[in-house]
């Protein structure tokens, strides 16, 4: 297949026969703001970054689940995602995008077009019981620069105040369509913490198909507090990059995150048109 983006957006809509007008992945979602980020005490000697100041700063985000259109079940979105735009001083920002699984499965936006269309992965056998009581995972690694002008690579995570259990698929089944944004309503206000986790030393820093060992070296970084619903985001909607970053990270170094970034532009370019 072509590397494209054009060609391999149109090979994703057709492989996941997406609805015109619709996002090709991540279709099912629901904006929440109302919410404030503020960096902990210990990450401004991690990285120099706006985002790690202290200071509290307007959050929009998107909870999302990975596969199924707009009327499918949330019980087989398979990965869900969480997508935060935190607004920065002097008109900046930066995106964080995470997914529930901790890794990604294909290395190239190529190699994710032609699994989708041939062999999709496995959907899980169990199924989240809210969009609230998981953990969300960046895959990829940030380079966290200090003071000194070191420095540290990073996966970034979002930890829950409490983990859910979650059920299996057939319970998940019994459940509304639209379960996933109803756990949204009686689960507000809610709060996660950012961590960030270091790699031990046989670990691949930039494959994000290669999971870490664990238990891993974990740093909490900063908490996010979300407060309410909306029925769509305020302002423009925020078109989320994973390598719109503030000075004090570095951008990301493996092929995946250039290429979702690529990826996302051509996305949103065939959604805005109708295609």
């Amino acid at each position: 297949m072509s590397d494209d983006p054009d060609d391999l957006v149109g090979g994703l809509a057709a492989a996941v026969g997406a609805e015109p007008g619709s996002r090709l992945l991540h279709a099912r979602g629901t904006w929440v703001a109302a919410g404030t980020f503020r960096a902990l005490s210990g990450a401004g000697a991690l990285s120099t970054a706006a985002v790690f100041s202290g200071r509290r700063l307007a959050v929009t985000g998107r909870f999302s689940g990975a596969r199924g259109g707009p009327r499918a079940h949330d019980a087989g979105t398979a990965d869900q995602g969480l997508a935060v735009r935190m607004t920065l001083p002097g008109g900046h920002s930066m995106d964080l995008i995470a997914l529930a699984q901790p890794v990604f499965f294909a290395r190239t936006a190529a190699e994710l077009v032609h699994l989708l269309a041939t062999a999709p992965p496995p959907t899980p056998p169990d199924a989240p019981a809210g969009y609230l009581g998981q953990c969300y995972h960046s895959v990829h690694a940030f380079g966290l620069v200090n003071a000194d002008n070191g420095t540290r690579w990073a996966r970034l995570e979002w930890h829950p105040e409490r983990e859910t259990p979650r059920p299996t698929r057939e319970e998940a089944n019994t459940l509304p369509p639209d379960y996933l944004a109803g756990s949204l309503t009686g689960g507000l206000p809610a709060r996660f913490t950012l961590h960030a986790r270091f790699p031990a030393g046989g670990d691949t820093v930039h494959d994000p198909t290669a999971r870490w060992a664990e238990p891993g070296d974990r740093t909490p970084l900063g908490e996010l507090g979300i407060g309410r619903v909306l029925a769509v985001p305020p302002g423009p909607e925020p078109d989320f990059d994973p390598l719109n970053l503030p000075h004090g990270i570095l951008p990301l170094r493996d092929r995946p995150a250039r290429e979702r970034s690529t990826f996302y532009r051509a996305a949103r370019a065939r959604r805005r048109a109708g295609g």
